[in-house]
This record gives structure tokens, C-alpha cells and sequence, in this order.
């Protein structure tokens, strides 16, 4: 069940400020944790990069910009 919540296709690419990568983080699962570097937009309902770097993802849903 746990390897079910696991984001196998995820893979790191870079992104700038402003880009949504709403479509890489809710995969899997609606309900992740956002490190650094990401930022949710309640009013639009997306997940946009607010730094230039790697997203970066860690089982089962935590996405962060390194």
C-alpha cells in the first residue's frame, strides 16, 4: 500500500521563479508537503517555484526546490 503512494515517474528537473509545477507535485496524491523554493496559491489552486533550482521529490509526497 505504502509503494502505491510513491511517485515512481517523478523525475528532478529545473525550474525558475514563477513556474507552476502543479502537474509534477499532484501525481500521486492531493495532499503533499512543500519545502523550499515552492509555494501554494490558494486563489489559483496551483504550486508554483518562487527560487531557480532542481525540484526535488522524497517519498511518499514532499516536493522541494534545491
Amino acid at each position: 500500500e505504502l509503494l502505491s503512494s510513491v511517485d515512481l515517474s517523478f523525475t528532478s528537473k529545473p525550474v525558475i521563479p514563477g513556474d507552476d509545477v502543479t502537474a509534477s507535485v499532484t501525481k500521486q496524491s492531493k495532499r503533499i508537503q512543500l519545502g523550499s523554493g515552492l509555494f501554494h496559491d490558494s486563489k489559483n489552486d496551483t504550486v508554483r517555484a518562487v527560487r531557480a533550482g532542481i525540484l526535488r521529490y522524497s517519498p511518499p509526497a514532499s516536493y522541494w526546490v534545491e
